[in-house]
């Protein structure tokens, strides 16, 4: 089941620290900033930060650094980037320029290769008016996941029953009338002796996880690198009424390797193309909630008792 959740908005994103031990997020660092203090008045008395009680409220000037508007278009599909940066830490500029470009609001990444201590190249890698979460692995070099998101959006952050095989970072996206999107960033490292992982482990610990997901969540988006060179029986199992988009290879060599599942959200793949900063190839995609099904209260009551229309 679900274990924790955090919100992270335009409003408490800032400082936010998640409960999950290897669970960090920070708000967009400016190149440059501009401090103003905003005097005590009457007006502003007693009301917020701004009451004679709190210090003086410091505002940060982003105005010089682009991002995108404030306000969303409730009509516009959600804008999506995934890739396998392979050590974000060599290249933050290309991520951001990378994300500006394709105008995304949501940046989904895999093998950041941050350890905690030198986190703060992925808020670089930031564009004005976005944000970051990640989840480090902690205690061996590579892998890790991350998202940079727009402040447009408002995510809460989820975590699921302890795994130990694979890696992953789940949110949920929380926009006024429409329904929630679960979004899954995975990546699963290649079997080795090292990280102790075996076939039957993984298929154990994303069988829970998935179905926490089938429970709890209707649209659905799980997508990352699988590192799996054939999507068998054993693995496809787990996306019962899943549908995956991505139907050309993702690496340098020639495999499928990054995958997207969804289910209740209708996906478009926009661009599967080749970057020159990563053995990865770049996948953008669009996804729009899927229209529910449309049935009688006559339907609905035969569903209820068990009844099947002949």
């Amino acid at each position: 089941m679900i274990k924790n959740k955090q919100i992270f908005n335009d409003v408490d994103a800032n400082n936010a620290v998640s409960t999950q031990g290897n669970v960090k997020s920070a708000s967009t660092k400016p190149r440059v900033t501009k401090l103003r203090l905003i005097p005590e008045t009457k007006k502003n008395a007693g009301k917020g930060p701004e009451s004679a009680d709190q210090p003086k409220t410091i505002t940060i000037d982003n105005s010089k650094r682009k991002g995108p508007e404030n306000a969303k278009n409730a009509s516009e599909p959600d804008k999506y980037g995934l890739l396998n940066i392979n050590n974000i830490k060599l290249n933050a500029d290309h991520l951001r320029k990378l994300i500006s470009v394709n105008g995304l609001g949501f940046m989904l990444i895999t093998e950041t290769w941050l350890d905690g201590t030198n986190d703060d190249v992925l808020t670089d890698s930031c564009p004005g008016g976005f944000k970051e979460i990640h989840v480090n692995r902690l205690g061996k070099k590579g892998g890790g996941v991350a998202l940079i998101y727009s402040e447009r959006y408002s995510v809460s952050q989820q975590s699921f029953e302890f795994i130990s095989v694979f890696e992953y970072l789940a949110f949920t996206i929380n926009e006024p009338n429409k329904a929630d999107i679960l979004v899954v960033i995975v990546y699963r490292p290649p079997l080795s002796k090292t990280n102790k992982s075996t076939k039957t482990l993984f298929h154990s610990q994303f069988r829970v996880m998935m179905s926490d997901i089938h429970r709890d969540y209707r649209n659905i988006i799980i997508a990352g690198d699988f590192n799996f060179s054939k999507l068998t029986k054993p693995f496809m199992l787990h996306f019962h009424k899943f549908v995956q988009h991505v139907k050309k290879p993702t690496h340098k060599k020639g495999n499928i390797l990054d995958l997207i599942f969804a289910k209740g959200i209708e996906v478009i793949i926009k661009s599967n193309k080749l970057i020159e900063f990563s053995d990865h190839r770049f996948i953008s995609f669009i996804s729009v909630l899927s229209p529910p099904a449309l049935t009688t209260g006559l339907e609905d009551r035969f569903q209820r008792l068990g009844i099947k229309e002949k």
